[in-house]
């Protein structure tokens, strides 16, 4: 018999809300609104005009639930952005007590809804399956219940998934539509339980699946005496089916949203190895509507959204998920986390409590547990994918951290043995003058002694070698004979252990002195820049680029991390034939490229992307990374430990294409293992670290993570390096714009300031970046005249440059402010800088496209064509949103404010 369930049609402000359908429409329009903020809706309707109370509603949606403020903020919040415009005035916040609904409310009585009251048992048939009986009852949830069914014939067993409630009938929907999309992208193998037919059009609807004897994970580990009694490598193996299972259906743009052992069914493999499928997916998600619809399959499930809170099982929800927050990628990679350690104590009971770290004895397995588990998302990590390489490779880290440890007693035995040779120069009561150039001396033979120990195939011999020159050509220049006439500095003492080099190591040892004159060149100038003899400078960059070129014409596998190093900084030394000769060899050995190993391929093809970029060629650019994105994010953690610089110019090189959700997650993988090897033992690695990942932040508009990124930059390179070395003005740049972002006005400019003074005097080409972000900010404080005259020089400098992203939005802002002072002429030679080839390969989503869409617009509305500098500044302000950029970002409120002049 029928339960009919009374409902009623709100009608307010041109917008109605049917309770029978939870559905809700803004005009003509069905809108999506998720289930707790509809129940807010709800709620204010029915006490429209009246003053509802904070309390009232918490007490109303959210009953037996401690909340923050905040989620009931967000659910308003998002109450109004669905009604769009006239949100606002639809719902008032009356301030320090609630809320008010003031619209005007009619109230109709919606059509009932019958709902079923199956009554199910065994032996009964379902609607027009007369040959299949209901065998028995496997369990109930989510307004359903599921059966084990067997043909009265044949006795094949299926599954047949009931539902009781028309929230349970979204629920089959949703499913089908995201088996559809799974299987279309990735066909049979599709790690997801099969859908085999279904019956939307009678009560009581159902979805048959595919019969799975082994049934859950939960029903596996039974079956086997109990997780405890299966071994743990198993449980591993089987974690990683799952993890890649996750990540392959991540992959098509698929949450799951309730991971959990009981929807993880167990299939035997071809070998008859156990395999695991995802199933239920009726509470799952898509990170975008347009993957349904681009697949042309009809979006049944998807007229509405669901709560997250209330769609998976507390134990494994995300710490965000239960404060209302929504379900995101990182939330299914918190479920995993918590599986992980469940498989790995043996009971799937246990959730992740203070002290859980206990029970687990590898002390890599905690690291990989605390990443996916961690309870703030921006620390957790990355996705399935990452935590799937990191158990993957347990073994191959194992390994990896016993040759650190072992690297680490070479370093040790090096620093004793310089401790030795101090003690003896001590002995010789040098004047305190000397003892501290001494010092610095010892400094800097640690860090080559130490890079050599690093690097070397044969670590004991090699250091050996590289103390008996550390001793006898470095520090055997320190000699009392000199005199106070003769001023000795580090500088001096690498000029002349650098001169025997070639003497030290001979010919046939091409990787020996490569690292030698490589790691003199990286210690020159950094202890004393005054005394830097630009002479030696040069002929020093030349010996180590022929060095090097020689060491990988021999032995390019091993010498290409090395080579890199020293060919990234070439465009820096003009067309010297050394530089000429190894950007040729590199050339040469990208011809292999289909034949080298993963991580060396990625690496190159990541250098080709940058290329590309310095050229213009900002389209082939763009290809290349992203053909490269998806196996960047895979093994980010492996690349870190292989070929860092990978990551760091992938990240810079998504910086400035706009590829921000790249450079963000590789960012996100990275976090946490900046106190680890290679990134704690390698000064210039770390640096790289902070700079590519706060570029990252400040360009999709991270100022507070990007202030974090420039302060530990700044410290660690005003520690290792003299002021004159490129990283300092660098942090200090993003540091000034972060602080600027963040209102602090006086720091900012300050930060900025300096970092203007030191690219003066270093002369490097980089000045324009901290002018552009400068007048920026003085811009939009009303400074208009220093503004003006930071885009002029910095338009000025990037004429001729090696910097065609930045030449564009440089040129395109110093057209703009000169545009709306009335400078037509002026600003349309400023455009005329821009080459066409620079505008026509510009990416679609890119800040500097915005910038020149602005200066189109002044120069529209300084014309008098308001039309189309309306039209101008609408696509900036939505490339801008397409990018990532909120309403409130500092670009945006720019546009608002330029638009407001016209």
């Amino acid at each position: 018999m029928d339960n009919p369930t009374p409902a009623f049609r709100w009608l307010f402000g041109g917008c109605v809300l049917d309770e029978s359908r939870l559905e809700l429409r803004v005009g003509s329009d069905l809108v999506e609104l998720e289930r707790k903020p509809l129940e807010v809706l709800r709620y204010l309707l029915r006490h429209a005009g009246e003053v509802v109370t904070k309390d009232e509603l918490q007490n109303a949606v959210w009953a037996g639930r401690i909340l923050s403020e905040t989620v009931l903020t967000k659910a308003v919040s998002r109450i109004r952005e669905v009604l769009g415009d006239e949100g606002t005035g639809l719902i008032k916040t009356v301030h320090g007590y609630g809320y008010r609904l003031v619209a005007e409310v009619r109230v109709e009585a919606a059509v009932t809804v019958a709902v079923p009251v199956l009554g199910l048992k065994a032996g009964d048939s379902p609607p027009s399956r007369p040959q299949w009986a209901l065998e028995s009852h496997l369990g109930s949830g989510g307004h359903g219940e599921v059966w084990r069914v067997l043909h009265r014939k044949t006795a094949d067993a299926r599954v047949f998934k009931f539902a009781l409630q028309p929230e349970a009938l979204d629920g089959l929907k949703r499913e089908i539509t995201l088996f559809r999309l799974l299987r279309q992208q990735l066909g049979d193998a599709a790690p997801v339980a099969e859908i085999l037919d279904w019956n939307l059009e009678e009560a009581p609807y159902f979805l048959e699946m595919r019969h799975y004897p082994q049934g859950n994970l939960l029903d596996w580990a039974n079956a086997g005496g109990g997780l405890p009694h299966q071994p743990l490598q198993l449980r591993l193996k089987m974690f990683l089916q799952l993890a890649d299972a996750v990540a392959a259906v991540h992959g098509v743009g698929v949450l799951h949203k309730d991971l959990k052992p009981a929807n993880v069914l167990v299939t035997p493999d071809a070998q008859g190895e156990p395999g695991l499928l995802l199933a239920d997916f009726g509470g799952g998600g898509v990170l975008a509507d347009e993957l349904i619809d681009n697949a042309g399959i009809t979006r049944l499930g998807f007229t509405r959204r669901l709560d997250s809170a209330e769609q998976g099982t507390v134990l494994y929800l995300a710490p965000e998920v239960l404060e209302g927050q929504p379900l995101t990628l990182k939330s299914d990679a918190y479920a995993l986390g918590v599986m992980l350690y469940q498989l790995c104590i043996g009971d799937f009971k246990k959730p992740i409590a203070p002290g859980w770290e206990q029970g687990i004895d590898d002390a890599l397995l905690r690291e990989d547990i605390a990443a996916a588990a961690e309870g703030n998302p921006a620390r957790r990590i990355a996705s399935a994918a990452v935590l799937a390489e990191r158990v993957r490779t347990l073994d191959a880290r194992r390994r990896q951290q016993e040759e650190a440890t072992r690297k680490a007693e070479l370093a040790e035995q090096a620093e004793a043995q310089i401790k030795a040779t101090q003690l003896r120069l001590d002995r010789l009561k040098v004047r305190r003058k000397w003892t501290l150039v001494t010092m610095a001396v010892f400094l800097a033979g640690t860090v080559v002694a130490a890079l050599f120990a690093w690097r070397a195939e044969q670590a004991n011999a090699r250091t050996q070698a590289a103390m008996q020159f550390l001793l006898d050509d470095v520090f055997g220049g320190f000699s009392l004979k000199q005199g106070p006439a003769k001023q000795m500095t580090v500088n001096s003492l690498i000029e002349r252990a650098a001169r025997r080099v070639d003497e030290r190591f001979p010919a046939s040892d091409v990787a020996g002195r490569a690292q030698a004159y490589s790691a003199l060149w990286g210690l020159y100038g950094i202890s004393d820049y005054s005394t830097l003899d630009a002479g030696f400078n040069d002929w020093l960059q030349a010996r180590m680029m022929q060095a090097t070129a020689a060491w990988f014409a021999q032995d390019p596998a091993r010498a290409y991390s090395s080579a890199y190093r020293v060919v990234v900084d070439i465009d820096f030394w003009n067309d010297d034939p050394a530089a000429a000769a190894l950007t040729e060899a590199v050339a040469r050995y990208a011809e292999l490229k289909p034949r080298l190993p993963a991580a060396q391929k990625l690496h190159l093809s990541a250098r080709q992307a940058e290329e590309h970029l310095k050229r213009g060629d900002w389209r082939t650019a763009s290809s290349e990374m992203q053909a490269i994105a998806e196996p960047l994010r895979r093994s980010a953690l492996s690349l870190l430990r292989q070929e860092p610089f990978t990551l760091f110019t992938a990240i810079n090189n998504s910086s400035k294409l706009g590829l921000n959700a790249l450079g963000e997650s590789l960012c996100a993988s990275m976090a946490g293992e900046a106190m680890k090897p290679p990134l704690a033992d390698d000064t210039t690695l770390k640096l790289e670290y902070f700079s590519a990942c706060a570029v990252s932040a400040t360009l999709r508009g991270d100022s507070a993570t990007a202030l974090v990124l420039g302060r530990e930059g700044l410290a660690l390179a005003r520690a290792n390096y003299d002021d004159m070395v490129g990283f300092v003005p660098t942090f200090l740049r993003f540091i000034g714009s972060a602080e600027l972002a963040q209102g602090q006005a006086k720091a900012g400019f300050a930060a900025l300031d300096e970092a203007a003074a030191l690219r003066r005097k270093l002369d490097d080409g980089l000045l324009p970046y901290v002018l552009v972000g400068r007048g920026t900010a003085l811009e939009r404080l009303g400074g208009i005249s220093e503004a003006l005259a930071d885009y002029r020089e910095a338009s000025d400098a990037l004429t001729t440059s090696s910097y065609p992203l930045l030449a564009v939005e440089a040129h395109a802002r110093l057209a703009r402010l000169l545009a709306m002072r009335g400078a037509t002429a002026d600003a349309e030679a400023a455009l005329a800088r821009i080459p066409a080839q620079s505008l026509e390969q510009l990416p679609t989503a890119h800040r500097s496209r915005a910038a020149w869409l602005q200066a189109q617009a002044a120069l529209a509305a300084a014309q008098g064509d308001q039309h189309l500098a309306d039209r101008e500044l609408a696509a900036a302000d939505q490339l801008l949103a397409d990018i990532g950029y909120g309403s409130d970002h500092d670009a945006r409120l720019e546009i608002a404010a330029q638009r407001s002049t016209h």
